[in-house]
């Protein structure tokens, strides 16, 4: 097993991860990933694994509407930290959440435009489950592997045949575009590329 250490040391500046909602999105999707950068950051607080003594990540949650609301599939409700419209600042990863119903309402053509912006800046970009729609919306699956949620893998390859939907696999990566099909697979993947990621 490789040294948890070893998997944040190195880098040596704290990376800041996008977490973008598109509601109604998926709780689990959007509150996974934040509790697991959230976990590492805690987890080498006040350590020499610490860069800087700062945390390895600065999480910050965007909704992809103009205001900063964020609703759930659940029903719950939650203030992003910005707007999309409000948010060029540096990004190192941008992970891209949505649920079963912002899949056909994938947001403004100006939101996708800045998805394609913000995917140039950023060293990865990446979705969980059904945020593969809206990164495919995006265009940014073109030609590309990918991978969602079992369910909706057909459909997910109906609405873009030029996305090379992947049925089999539960996470892909193409030319730094990565995809997960669930969560577990996100978390997962996350705790042990950390470093990468």
């Amino acid at each position: 097993m490789a040294n948890r250490g070893n998997l944040i040391r190195r880098s040596q500046h704290t990376r800041s991860i996008l977490l973008v909602g598109v509601p109604p999105v998926l709780e689990l999707d959007l509150f996974g990933p934040a509790s697991a950068f959230d976990l590492v950051n805690k987890l080498v607080a006040g350590s020499s694994l610490a860069p800087a003594n700062e945390p390895p990540y600065r999480l910050t949650i965007i909704s992809s509407t103009e205001n900063c609301q964020l609703e759930g599939e659940a029903g719950g409700r939650l203030a992003a930290h910005s707007s999309y419209k409000d948010y060029e600042e540096e990004v190192d990863t941008l992970l891209v959440t949505a649920g079963p119903r912002s899949i056909d309402d994938v947001g403004a053509p100006e939101f996708r435009e800045w998805l394609r912006r913000m995917s140039k800046r950023a060293r990865r970009t990446a979705s969980v489950c059904l945020g593969a729609f809206i990164l495919a919306d995006a265009g940014l699956l073109e030609g590309k592997r990918a991978a969602t949620h079992w369910h909706w893998v057909n459909e997910l390859q109906t609405r873009h045949p030029n996305v090379r939907v992947d049925p089999e696999s539960i996470w892909v990566e193409d030319q730094g575009i990565y995809n997960r099909q669930r969560l577990k697979t996100c978390v997962s993947g996350l705790s042990r590329t950390s470093a990468s990621l």
